[in-house]
């Protein structure tokens, strides 16, 4: 080992006596430690972590190998020993020195308060930041664990925390547990076969669409438990954790029996049935068929309610069927008619036509007879109603005491046979509905047409008059009897997909269609929407005097504190950088204090009129930019007292994250396609954006001018939303969603 200064000497001796270890005492049990077994099987993955437990700390045996890190572990395996023999030979002695003066003291504390917060309970996520750093391994045959690290790695405080917490356990007599992950422990099988684990992670991701974890606990009483951990989305696009807590193998078979029931359901039903995940008070896994919760206990009652209510719908679409086919026969017969008629007059009009040509053919055309002589061929038979065989009626109708799943889907099948041939009935209807309209519109026409033609036989030279005329054609023209049913497709915002789409879109139209001023209005008006709507008031009361006095003073201990960080000049020497170009580089934020003319002699009648000069101009550039298509836009409720202008978010799981309490009232607004907000893309809130090429919503917030719309509470939702609070902890909040359709005043006085 190398010579090392004082300075280092007594750094190295501050860290061993840290970790507790006498050097010239070596405690006895770290002498009596003896290889039994080290060995990992070959299909181990380093990210397999399946099992996390509490375990005392003198369960797990420290094994240092001389081989480097990057080597496989068989191979580490092979050159292991313990710390005691570190510790008695002199050659490796240096490298446990070298070890221990590698040890970084505060990471070793932060392993340490980690595993403090542990002492009550594990995290709600079982994983935690610092899991990987436990290298400690199942070995199947001995049934031991222990701890398998590099002499030639840095990292490891990990280590150096087990040391200390044995050295503490065995010198005061006292037992210590820590929680960690076990490397390559799999799943003990009490709850369920691991093909049934398999089989209820595909089914959880059929529901939501993401993979969940599956982890075995053994907590601080040695009691084993079953966790999976996922993610789901409970309202649009709010993301929430859940969480399937197993207790007794029992519980494991019923919600594996449950998910799998289910899944055969939805799966093989998709148009019928769609199952909900929601999440309890406590974060825990929750599905539902519409307002009912469907557990195992419920299923048979669930199977029999479903079955008896499919094959009611069942008989009632076959009653319509009958009808709808009697119905579509007479609509038939009289589109013949109608046909036949029209077929007729066609032929009078043609041969009118036809005449009209020649002086001979008009002559023969006015002494013709006007006697009608129409010959209508033999209508068709109403078609007969298809009769549903006997014993498909007993297969759909034979009552049972207990459906099962396979009946279910028997029924069903049948049921979407029906709605299939029902709604190709009325499809059918209405199509020779229409044609009737239209044939009955050519027959009106065609009518007027011939009577026109009669009303002028009772003279030669007023017919004579009458052929030479140009003549609209009657026949074809006819009128347009359509529904004023058209309802345009609404084009959806996805914020998943949309979003960054939206930003450039938006970025690029309000730098082209706004001035510098008009977006600095958007930028600097931001902080002071709560003074805009008070000053939007035709009275301020005296407490919003106040409230804004109290802003303007909190402004200038800001503005102050802001001027004394832009004097501090920071210099790494031994960073080479042209700070120069690396300002160029960055995005640069705005000054509000200079686009409001701040200064600390600003009193609250400066203040409000540098407000109320950028509302005037934010009130101008504010129709200049319209929403590209029907978006959704959120606000907390208590933050929006819904004044005239209101600072709403693209994304809810945002606004959510922002509020703190555990109960959100939330603003939905539906905002329609075509009307005006203002949007804080890259070009509002930076003074030279490096995203010209791809210019983004920055902050997803969206400005609005509530006094341009009409609103109108659409519904309201609730649900609970499971958030991690940090690495160890989560939150349940309950959410109030109160929705609001927007709907321009422009774009109804335009309907009026």
């Amino acid at each position: 080992m190398p010579k090392i200064t004082k300075e280092e000497t007594k750094q190295l001796e501050k860290k061993i006596e840290y970790i507790g270890l006498n050097l010239k005492n070596i405690p006895t049990f770290l002498k009596k430690n003896k290889i039994t077994e080290c060995y990992i099987p070959e299909e181990y993955s380093n990210s397999t972590y399946k099992v996390y437990r509490y375990i005392d700390v003198n369960d797990i045996q420290i094994f240092i190998t001389t081989e480097n890190v990057m080597t496989n572990i068989k191979n580490k395996c092979k050159s292991v020993k313990t710390i005691g023999q570190y510790l008695t030979n002199e050659e490796l002695k240096d490298s446990f020195i070298q070890m221990i003066a590698n040890m970084n003291i505060d990471k070793l504390n932060e392993l340490e308060n980690e595993q403090n917060k542990f002492d009550i309970s594990y995290p709600y996520g079982i994983s935690f930041k610092n899991a990987l750093k436990w290298k400690v391994y199942y070995s199947s045959s001995s049934k031991k664990y222990f701890m398998l690290v590099s002499d030639s790695e840095k990292d490891n405080e990990a280590m150096f925390l087990l040391l200390k917490k044995q050295i503490q356990s065995n010198k005061e007599k006292i037992a210590i547990k820590i929680y960690i992950p076990i490397a390559n422990e799999g799943y003990s099988e009490n709850f369920l076969s691991n093909s049934q684990i398999t089989e209820i992670e595909n089914n959880l991701w059929f529901f939501t669409k993401k993979w969940p974890n599956v982890y075995e606990i053994v907590d601080i009483y040695g009691k084993r438990s079953m966790h999976i951990i996922g993610k789901t989305f409970v309202y649009d696009n709010v993301e929430s954790y859940y969480k399937i807590f197993i207790k007794e193998p029992k519980e494991a078979i019923e919600k594996y029996e449950l998910l799998k029931e289910l899944f055969l359901i939805e799966s093989n039903l998709k148009c019928e049935y769609h199952f909900n995940i929601k999440i309890d008070e406590n974060g825990l896994f929750q599905i539902y068929l519409k307002d009912k919760e469907l557990s195992l206990d419920y299923m048979d009652e669930f199977l029999n309610e479903q079955a008896e209510e499919k094959i009611d719908k069942t008989q009632e679409l076959i009653d319509n069927i009958e009808s709808l086919e009697i119905e579509l026969g007479e609509k038939k017969q009289e589109l013949y008619k109608k046909n036949e008629e029209f077929n007729y007059k066609q032929k009078q009009i043609v041969t009118f036509l036809h005449c009209k040509r020649t002086f001979l053919g008009r002559f023969k055309y006015f002494f013709k007879s006007n006697k009608k002589n129409k010959k209508i061929n033999k209508l068709p038979q109403v078609q007969k109603v298809e009769v549903i065989p006997d014993d498909v009626i007993k297969e759909i109708y034979e009552s049972k005491d207990f459906y099962y799943i396979e009946d279910l889907l028997a029924i069903c099948n049948i049921l979407i046979k029906y709605t299939k041939e029902f709604e190709t009935k009325r499809s059918e209807i209405k199509n020779v509905t229409e044609k009737l309209e239209v044939l009955k519109q050519k027959i009106k026409n065609a009518d007027l047409f011939i009577s026109e033609i009669d009303s002028h036989r009772h003279s030669i030279f007023d017919f004579w008059k009458f052929t030479n005329k140009d003549l609209p054609n009657e026949l074809t023209e006819t009128q347009k009897n359509e529904k004023n049913e058209y309802t345009m497709k609404e084009e959806r915002f996805n914020y998943m997909q949309d979003i960054e789409k939206l930003g450039k879109e938006m970025d690029n139209t309000q730098t082209d269609k706004l001035s510098k001023n008009e977006m600095d209005a958007i930028f600097v008006t931001k902080d002071y929407l709560n003074i805009i709507n008070i000053l939007c008031k035709n009275k301020i009361e005296k407490e919003e005097e106040i409230y804004i006095n109290e802003v303007l003073e909190n402004e200038k201990e800001k503005y102050v504190k802001q001027k004394s960080n832009q004097n501090i000049i920071y210099y790494d020497p031994k960073q080479k950088i042209n700070i120069h170009i690396k300002e160029e580089k960055q995005d640069i934020m705005k000054d509000k204090y200079k686009i409001l003319n701040f200064n600390l002699n600003m009193n609250v009648e400066g203040f409000k009129e540098e407000i109320l000069k950028n509302k005037k101009i934010l009130e101008k550039a504010y129709n200049k930019i319209s929403v590209p298509y029907n978006i959704p836009v959120y606000s907390v409720l208590k933050n929006n007292q819904m004044g005239e202008w209101s600072l709403t978010d693209l994304s809810l799981q945002e606004e959510i994250k922002k509020d703190k309490s555990t109960n959100v009232d939330i603003i939905r607004y539906n905002v329609p396609k075509n009307s005006s907000a203002l949007f804080y893309t890259n070009h509002v809130i930076y003074l030279n954006s490096q995203n010209d090429n791809n210019g983004n919503i920055k902050e997803k917030n969206v400005l609005l001018n509530l006094n341009e719309f009409d609103l109108s509470l659409r519904g309201k939702n609730k649900e609970r939303v499971c958030i991690q609070n940090n690495n160890y902890e989560s939150i349940v909040k309950t959410i109030k969603i109160y929705e609001y359709n927007l709907n321009t005043k422009r774009q109804k006085e335009d309907e009026n």
